[in-house]
């Protein structure tokens, strides 16, 4: 009897669970009957995230149809700031970091950044500039050690951040895929060897080459002429016009001045290290012509 009731149990329960499927496959269908394709959309969005492959470092203005590329140390507050500009966002100039973590909420899907009809831009730094900058900010000064790979420092409650030769240690015995976005490769963040740019521009240009990039996509005049600065009534990156960093976007000659703090952290050893480290930045963004040189960071002759 015993046997038997288990059986009628097992029964009930494969009966109610094939119930409920036809019930939920119902309902499903009349979803898709009665409610538009917008409304499904908006609905599985939270899915769509969960399950298609984003890449949260993309930005799509979509009323522009253009990606930017946001890479942190290289303006990217200024990029997002501009993408919701683009997107008609009202509080677009806001910096309060709410409106930057709503900023960052949506990514770019693959299918996307293959469109051919959507332009692609991304702004970069030479890696030497852009690790130190990382360094300074982040683990020297805010002495967030939690940015670090795990295990490969001390506490955050430790109270001397490390010297920036052990840095470059740390981030150099980790695989870059697990380094922090603030330390992983611009090339790696961006996909250069998926995604074909359309624009790249150099930090150390940035004014100008991002006038060049608005106007060649016909937009300099509604998002870069003006509505920036403290103010307000100032072009796009015009409050940095007045930064001399001793270094144009070629090569540097020996004789042009390095900037200070480079040469006050940087040992030529150093110098090999991060060229290696990140190689695939320098080889990515050959147009700029970045030296590997470290004779050039240090201000010495190469005889």
């Amino acid at each position: 009897m015993a046997a038997d009731d288990q059986n009628n149990v097992e029964k009930k329960y494969v009966s109610t669970k094939g119930f409920v499927l036809v019930v939920a496959a119902l309902m499903m269908a009349s979803i898709f009957l009665w409610y538009s394709q917008d409304d499904i959309q908006e609905w599985t969005q939270p899915l769509q995230f969960m399950f298609s492959r984003y890449n949260y470092h993309l930005m799509y203005a979509s009323e522009k149809s253009v990606v930017v590329c946001l890479v942190p140390k290289v303006a990217s507050t200024v990029l997002l700031m501009l993408v919701k500009r683009m997107n008609g966002d009202p509080n677009w100039s806001s910096r309060t970091m709410q409106d930057i973590r709503d900023g960052h909420r949506e990514g770019v899907r693959n299918a996307d950044v293959v469109n051919p009809n959507i332009t692609k831009m991304a702004m970069v730094r030479n890696p030497v500039d852009r690790v130190l900058s990382a360094y300074l900010n982040k683990i020297f000064s805010a002495r967030k050690y939690n940015l670090l790979p795990k295990g490969s420092w001390a506490t955050e409650n430790a109270e001397e951040p490390p010297p920036f030769e052990e840095f470059i240690s740390i981030i150099e015995s980790v695989p870059q895929q697990s380094l922090n976005k603030h330390f992983k490769p611009q090339s790696m963040l961006c996909e250069t060897k998926k995604i074909s740019y359309t624009f790249a521009l150099d930090f150390e240009n940035r004014k100008t080459g991002m006038r060049e990039f608005l106007e060649a996509i016909g937009h300099w005049e509604d998002m870069g002429a003006s509505g920036w600065g403290p103010n307000g009534t100032a072009p796009i990156f015009a409050e940095m016009e007045n930064i001399k960093r001793g270094r144009s976007v070629r090569p540097p000659t020996v004789s042009e001045k390095r900037d200070e703090k480079v040469q006050e952290y940087y040992t030529r050893e150093l110098l090999e290290k991060v060229f290696q480290i990140y190689e695939q930045d320098y080889i990515a963004f050959e147009e700029f012509g970045w030296s590997r040189d470290a004779n050039t960071y240090l201000n010495l002759s190469s005889a």
